[in-house]
């Protein structure tokens, strides 16, 4: 899957690829045949993704209690398109990744469990701020909020969103929108490496998002907002022991 994406492959080519080295193996091997099967694996992984209509205004998204309407509540326009087909087709829709499941995934290993931790062990350094732990809103939460302080796998997160054009240098005109979440917890070598940028919301459209994108936010506050209350509880390898993992945006 890792290759498929930087190198832009298609369905076709892993499928060949796959079917090329199941061959070079021995009878009772368990590669994957095709590429259908290698997202089957990755299914079981437990890493869910959603699918989420919007309005074709961006008005609203159609999710939770609004999940069943057919129309936009604010400017009454369709929910789907008009077709011949039995299946209804939305005007338009953005995908989110829920973020629970991917921080718990970060106890499991031994060195990233502990370095959750690292935010709460390491010592400033000259008087200098060299990450967002050594900063004075850092320092003023904490004094807020020291029940959250005082268990150091919770999570502080920030976040950022970014447009780019999927299609590269090919000339078409099209923007994809994402926001993206990162632990601050981890140490400077970790914090800013892509496999630690945690894309929860994709919008895809030909303009840019603008003033509609709070409307796409709407599942992942909720999400924040379930970590912060409730929390998830989570096994920590490190210290071989459950806790329930909290949340925080800074």
């Amino acid at each position: 899957m890792s290759m498929k994406t930087d190198f832009s492959m298609s369905e076709e080519n892993v499928d060949r690829m796959c079917s090329y080295v199941k061959r070079l193996l021995r009878d009772d091997n368990s590669f994957p045949a095709s590429y259908y099967e290698i997202q089957k694996l990755v299914a079981g992984l437990g890493l869910p993704y959603q699918m989420i209509d919007v309005c074709i205004d961006n008005c609203m998204i159609y999710w939770r209690e609004d999940s069943d309407r057919t129309t936009c509540r604010f400017c009454g326009k369709l929910r789907f398109k008009e077709t011949s087909g039995r299946v209804p087709i939305p005007h338009k829709r953005i995908w989110y990744l829920p973020l629970t499941e991917r921080l718990k995934r970060l106890y499991q290993s031994q060195h990233m469990a502990e370095a959750i931790r690292w935010h709460a062990e390491h010592t400033m350094e000259g008087g200098q701020i060299v990450h967002p732990s050594d900063a004075e809103e850092w320092k003023r939460f904490q004094s807020v909020y020291p029940e959250f302080v005082y268990e150091r796998q919770n999570v502080y997160l920030g976040l950022s969103k970014d447009g780019f054009n999927p299609f590269g240098k090919h000339g078409r005109q099209y923007s994809l929108w994402s926001v993206i979440v990162t632990p601050y917890n981890l140490p400077l070598s970790l914090c800013m490496k892509r496999d630690y940028l945690f894309i929860t919301i994709l919008v895809p459209s030909p303009n840019h998002p603008k003033k509609s994108l709070d409307v796409f936010l709407q599942p992942l506050i909720y999400e924040l907002r379930m970590l912060w209350e409730n929390g998830a509880e989570k096994f920590d390898v490190s210290s071989q022991q459950n806790f329930m993992m909290r949340a925080v945006l800074m």
